[in-house]
């Protein structure tokens, strides 16, 4: 048995008892065992959400994504116009949000599948260059992150800079 929890997304962070048998997860069950949070205030006693239950089930489903998914006209017209811009990844993305007739054709593509695997490195490349050009056209009031998770690394990335706490 192994404490873990559910950290992907998780608001609670709840605490769970992971039974694992040749790697491989054979059961979960809540862990009430939380420390005392003092004489003069309740203890903290979260109970574990439904989704929490079947985390394993997800992770070892055949439908789980694995690798990363962008779609296809997006990516395509990212390569393009990094190429234009002598690899830029930020200038790429600039001119692929702002040119109306090709953010019309990537955003009328939503929802009708279409979506391509990349690698790790140009997935990450996309969705940074999306911030910064976030960043730099309206300022770092725009980004924002929420996780009550105790885990959370958003107060790194509120501390970049040009950002206000």
């Amino acid at each position: 048995m192994v404490r873990s929890t559910h950290g992907v997304n998780c608001t609670g962070s709840c605490s769970w008892q992971v039974y694992v048998k040749d790697g491989l997860i054979t059961w979960e069950t809540q862990a009430t065992d939380y420390p005392s949070t003092g004489p003069d205030r309740p203890d903290y006693e979260p109970r574990g959400c439904p989704r929490g239950a079947s985390f394993s089930w997800y992770t070892y489903s055949p439908t789980r994504v694995r690798h990363p998914l962008v779609r296809g006209v997006l990516v395509e017209m990212f390569r393009e116009a990094k190429a234009r811009h002598g690899g830029d990844p930020v200038a790429a993305w600039a001119q692929v949000t702002g040119d109306p007739d090709q953010r019309r054709r990537y955003q009328s593509a939503r929802g009708k599948g279409g979506l391509v695997r990349v690698g790790w490195a140009e997935a990450l490349e996309i969705a940074a260059a999306a911030h910064v050009h976030t960043l730099q056209e309206h300022g770092p009031d725009r980004i924002a992150g929420f996780s009550r998770s105790r885990r959370c690394r958003w107060p790194r990335t509120r501390s970049a800079p040009g950002s206000t706490r």
